[in-house]
């Protein structure tokens, strides 16, 4: 049997920080369970409906770097996989110290089978991700969006704000707004505010600090709309 490309969603996700894990003496079941976090599970679901078949989405790890991806011939496959890379990195930020990811989605070809994985895709998703997202963010090309701007599942993302333009005219995956949405099990949400602060007061590196800033920018803003709904709350 002739072996052939397929076209897919691809993600392509770097881990932030990971050499520094590595250097600074984690134990190595610490690693481990970032990937563990990888192999969860779950139902990707968007107004209590299941977006795809539950095993429709695959997974390639190579050290730092996590590739998902999803045949584009199955319905409603780009906001599945939106779903499950703005999940993977709510899960990330619920780590201590927090975790964070930096990404690129596009839509090409790949050849899958075993260990082996390769294709234009696969490269254009790399390239993407290691040239031009510089913050813990996950980007999509305007062209892929545009294309499926009629979409009512790709509709229902902005809707829901789990998919936006950032200040830069990118499209980005809003990972903030999940982990907002949910609850802050063990007080994750303070964590998290607490890790962008040690970083920015310790580290002078300019590089580190632009993706805590950025970081910090975007989850002032969801803290304090929170903080005032909860104050709305008490005073109604």
């Amino acid at each position: 049997m002739m072996r052939e490309y397929e076209e897919c969603y691809i993600a392509h996700l770097d881990i932030l920080g990971f050499k520094q894990l590595i250097t600074n003496n984690s134990s190595c079941e610490k690693i481990a369970e970032i990937f563990d976090e990888i192999n969860t599970q779950y139902d990707i679901t968007e107004n209590k409906q299941v977006l795809v078949p539950h095993d429709s989405m695959r997974y390639k790890v190579m050290s730092d770097s996590i590739v998902i991806f999803i045949s584009a011939s199955i319905p409603n496959a780009l906001a599945a996989l939106i779903h499950t890379c703005a999940y993977f990195q709510v899960r990330m930020l619920r780590f201590s110290p927090p975790v964070l990811i930096r990404g690129a989605i596009v839509k090409g070809k790949i050849y899958s089978e075993g260990d082996v994985l390769f294709g234009q895709g696969l490269i254009d998703a790399y390239l993407i991700q290691e040239n031009y997202v510089k913050y813990p963010r996950v980007i999509l090309p305007m062209e892929l969006i545009d294309k499926l701007s009629d979409s009512q599942c790709i509709k229902d993302l902005f809707v829901i704000g789990l998919l936006f333009k950032d200040y830069d005219y990118v499209y980005c995956i809003d990972y903030l707004k999940m982990f907002y949405g949910f609850s802050h099990p063990k007080g994750t949400d303070k964590e998290l505010a607490l890790h962008i602060s040690i970083m920015l007061n310790k580290c002078f590196d300019e590089s580190v600090r632009e993706k805590y800033l950025y970081l910090q920018s975007r989850f002032l803003m969801y803290y304090n709309e929170e903080n005032q709904t909860c104050q709305n709350n008490q005073q109604q």
